[in-house]
């Protein structure tokens, strides 16, 4: 009815004016992506764009290029969905025969067809088809499907990391089930920023906080597990050694103030220095070489 009322009456207009919002990607998205693919970080788009545009965005933030086989999966029901993740299937395994590369597919998936493929029936595939794609983008999705997305990841994936990043309300759920989550504060509100770990004011900042900062922190971490280790097993060892002098009577070889100003004065001047003077790499050189931070994983 509407629609008819509509075509009725519009009808022989003249344009006063026009207006638009535009839409357009933060700086140095397309750049950060690149460094995150470099560090062997697999990237994984979920939005609310409609199908026409999704691609298009995938294009020019570098997630796609026009080299790629890309599929497209947009089916309204079960059996179709069904279909096309099969036929997708078949065609990259027939070319990875032929010799392509996984770093040359791409996977675009409505949120219709999402509804359906992560039913438990379809799950499993829908992960095959995710890891052997470079990139998946998911359009037309609601928040709790993102949600669904990141927990179906951390089931099926148990030995990865997942990190989450949004900038509104609707990626909160998304990332709280993530492992790590990060929220940009913009526009869009201080729901993400209040939701996640880490809270950051550009995209492009998420280079700079886990190449640099994160692999500072793994590394830091690591060497204090090591430390503790070290520290507690010198006190322990001394204490079972004087057992053997003591005939194993319990009689302590020092006093318990002398084991507590030890870690309070002497141990804990190695953990202060570690965890603010201590960089394994610069960080001009690991930004310059994202590479490098895939030993960490």
């Amino acid at each position: 009815m509407q629609a008819r009322l509509a075509e009725e009456m519009e009808r022989d207009l003249t344009f006063v004016g026009t207006t638009a919002v535009e839409d357009r990607l933060q700086d140095g998205v397309p750049a950060t992506l690149r460094a995150l693919e470099r560090a062997g970080v697999r990237v994984w788009m979920m939005t609310g764009d409609k199908l026409e545009t999704a691609p298009n965005i995938g294009l020019s933030c570098g997630l796609l290029n026009v080299d790629m086989d890309i599929i497209v999966l947009s089916e309204a029901d079960l059996e179709g969905t069904i279909a096309q993740i099969d036929r997708a299937l078949g065609r990259w395994s027939a070319l990875l025969a032929d010799g392509w590369e996984p770093q040359q597919f791409g996977l675009v998936i409505d949120g219709g067809t999402l509804h359906w493929a992560l039913l438990p029936e379809l799950q499993h595939k829908l992960m095959l088809l995710g890891r052997s794609a470079r990139s998946l983008i998911a359009c037309r999705v609601s928040p709790k499907q993102k949600t669904e997305m990141v927990e179906l990841i951390r089931r099926l994936d148990a030995g990865k990391v997942t990190l989450a990043i949004g900038d509104g309300a609707n990626d909160v759920g998304m990332i709280q089930a993530a492992h790590v989550g990060v929220g940009i504060v913009g526009v869009e509100g201080k729901e993400a920023k209040l939701a996640s770990d880490f809270s950051i004011g550009q995209f492009r900042i998420l280079t700079r906080l886990m190449v640099v900062h994160g692999r500072w922190s793994y590394k830091r971490l690591s060497k204090m597990v090591l430390y503790t280790i070290y520290k507690n097993s010198l006190l322990t060892l001394c204490e079972l050694y004087w057992a053997t002098y003591s005939a194993y009577s319990g009689q302590p070889l020092f006093d318990p103030w002398m084991s507590g100003m030890y870690n309070l004065v002497v141990a804990s001047i190695p953990p202060l220095v570690l965890g603010t003077l201590d960089q394994e790499l610069g960080a001009p050189y690991a930004v310059m070489f994202p590479e490098v931070y895939r030993k960490g994983q």
